[in-house]
């Protein structure tokens, strides 16, 4: 198996201390001829960590619907594939290069199992192994897709009021993208088009289409990076 990564870049208000690696691919090719990787970017609510004169916040937080659910963290990002990708071989997630399992607290198998059901129904994993790892479908992981198949301008919101917020896309897509939704009969809404990919038959008879430019945003309130935790209440 091939991944396809972003190790942390240096932004402020990003995930400077925490071991988080991107894959948005597993394929039976090298990833980097597979994708070509527009935009990438991340927040942390709350932010403690290096250098320390990086803002706790961003405005990111304060833009619906953000401020009302009040999310801790958000990872965003556009890929266009260079050919066409299965849509079952593409996944996002996490993995680490050594164990974690002295690390993990007594009960978490009931935790994960809640942030399973709170977060991403899809995701699959096992992070008592030498090298854990989870996964899921990207289309069914994200909180926000957007599909842009259009050739005008780039994609994805990065101002609010003339304040820099980062890179925000909406559910749904361009002209074309909307249509390519309805072709396929992927709900307009987020919820909808979650349990849509999370069906083995749609997500099998998907395709990530050469050329055309996909938003993603995965963010909620429940994880907390600061202290790797999960806030379920």
């Amino acid at each position: 198996m091939f991944e396809f990564r972003y190790s942390t870049p240096p932004l402020c208000n990003f995930f400077l201390e925490t071991p988080w690696t991107f894959w948005v691919c597993k394929c039976n090719s090298i990833c980097k001829e597979v994708l070509y990787t527009n935009d990438v970017i991340g927040f942390s609510q709350n932010y403690r960590g290096l250098p320390k004169s990086s803002p706790s916040t961003s405005p990111y937080f304060s833009i619906p619907p953000h401020d009302y659910y009040k999310d801790q963290y958000s990872i965003a990002f556009a890929f266009t594939p260079k050919r066409t990708i299965p849509g079952k071989d593409l996944v996002f997630g996490n993995d680490f290069d050594h164990p974690i399992r002295d690390r993990l607290p007594p009960g978490f198998n009931t935790a994960f199992k809640i942030v399973k059901w709170a977060v991403d129904p899809g995701l699959e994993g096992d992070v008592y192994a030498d090298q854990p790892y989870l996964y899921g479908g990207v289309g069914g992981s994200v909180n926000r897709l957007y599909i842009k198949e259009g050739d005008e301008g780039k994609v994805g919101q990065r101002t609010d009021d003339g304040e820099d917020v980062g890179l925000v896309f909406e559910e749904g897509g361009d002209e074309d993208g909307k249509e390519t939704r309805e072709d396929n009969s992927i709900p307009e809404t987020e919820a909808g088009r979650k349990k849509w990919f999370l069906n083995q038959t749609n997500r099998e008879g998907w395709e990530w289409e050469e050329g055309t430019t996909y938003g993603c945003d995965f963010f909620n309130p429940y994880l907390d990076f600061n202290g790797m935790c999960a806030q379920l209440s």
